[in-house]
């Protein structure tokens, strides 16, 4: 398959992406006239899990960057298209910054006023401090992301050895910033929707979702590329197997820090932190619960034990689809709880937020896919 027809699907994949979007934000639109905050509610969940892909893939590069690897010829352009994508989710954000009445209780005044535990917590939980954190958030991870970008430009138009190294410390020091930034991001948009519970280990599992998401994301792209000639030389079965081997890692990592915030919380049994579970295995949110535990760890990890289906783009896709399916459940269980238990038409617009933020991130991850080569290769020096 030639250059020019990948090109060609790629074009006809980004113009269904636009449909997508078109549908999705009209279905939004009308339930607007009559649900005003639910569809803030849903488009939180849906911006959170297109949120997480743009990250996992920027944290996914940085993580290359650091330790090298054969891995990342395969997705090396698709995490350098997806960190493109992060000034795009800067823009989306603006949404939730003038829906946050409709979001958080500490953004309503008539609330505060008659919450002791609110007022305590207003020097930090205040409209005008969240909007300049999240500005800084952004600036941040969008400086990061188009350091990486020009420095690997550059590296492609002249292999050198410093510009390797560059690019190692850059994404060294880049790594802590994520973390320290996604930390404070998680606890302002998502723990803060219940200011009343606290978790010391939430960060870390919005930090871990990012990359299992990105991973299972960036297999689904090389999946799709395998399939045709030109790549499959490069996007090998050996290749395959490493991505394969890195989910399974990161899927053991989230599942292990899901599994110790819920026997800390247990442990300490405080009503307060109890409370936030609580909401999550009653209401219809306990089906969402089961349905992670069996289809985002111990099917896909059993699946991925088997050598034959980490190094087969169909199974491997198949597997990878459905962690990222349920990543994004996994996205609505930590959000929509805080606004009540299970309601049909609160499920319809997450999915119509899901996919009308979808097709408008798809679209531009596409456009940025065809800007530069599908895989990057480069020797590191002995």
């Amino acid at each position: 398959m030639t250059a020019d027809l990948l090109q060609a699907r790629i074009g006809t994949l980004q113009r269904r992406m636009i449909a997508l979007a078109i549908v999705g934000f009209g279905v939004l639109a009308l339930a607007a006239t009559s649900r005003w905050d639910d569809c803030f509610h849903a488009y939180l969940t849906a911006y959170l899990f297109w949120l997480n892909i743009s990250l996992g893939l920027t944290g996914l590069l940085m993580l290359l960057h650091v330790t090298g690897g054969a891995w990342g010829t395969t997705i090396r352009g698709v995490l350098e298209a997806g960190v493109r994508t992060l000034p795009l989710v800067g823009v989306l954000f603006v949404p939730i910054a003038f829906g946050l009445p409709s979001l958080y209780s500490w953004a309503r005044p008539e609330l505060v006023a008659h919450s002791d535990m609110l007022a305590a917590k207003q020097l930090y939980l205040n409209p005008d401090f969240f909007c300049g954190r999240a500005i800084v958030y952004f600036l941040a991870w969008i400086l990061v992301g188009w350091l990486l970008n020009r420095w690997s430009r550059a590296q492609q138009q002249t292999p050198s050895e410093r510009i390797t190294r560059r690019l190692q410390r850059l994404s060294a020091v880049g790594l802590l910033v994520f973390g320290l930034t996604i930390t404070f991001a998680a606890i302002d948009w998502g723990m803060s929707l219940e200011p009343d519970w606290y978790s010391t280990i939430y960060g870390l599992l919005f930090i871990s979702s990012e990359f299992v998401t990105g991973m299972a994301f960036a297999i689904l792209i090389s999946a799709w590329l395998a399939r045709m000639a030109s790549l499959s030389d490069v996007i090998t079965s050996d290749r395959l197997q490493d991505l394969a081997s890195l989910l399974l890692s990161f899927l053991i990592i989230w599942a292990y820090m899901s599994f110790s915030q819920l026997i800390v919380i247990y442990a300490g049994d405080l009503p307060e932190e109890i409370s936030w579970y609580r909401r999550r295995i009653s209401g219809g949110w306990q089906w969402i619960a089961i349905a992670q535990g069996v289809f985002d760890f111990a099917v896909p990890f059993l699946a991925l034990l088997f050598r034959d289906v980490k190094r087969n783009p169909r199974p491997l896709a198949y597997v990878a689809v459905t962690v990222f399916g349920m990543q994004l459940l996994n996205d609505v269980w930590l959000v929509e709880p805080a606004f009540g238990p299970v309601r049909g038409i609160d499920l319809g617009l997450v999915a119509a937020a899901v996919v009308g933020l979808g097709g408008v991130w798809m679209t531009e991850f596409l456009r940025q896919l065809r800007q530069r080569p599908v895989v990057l290769i480069y020797e590191r020096s002995s």
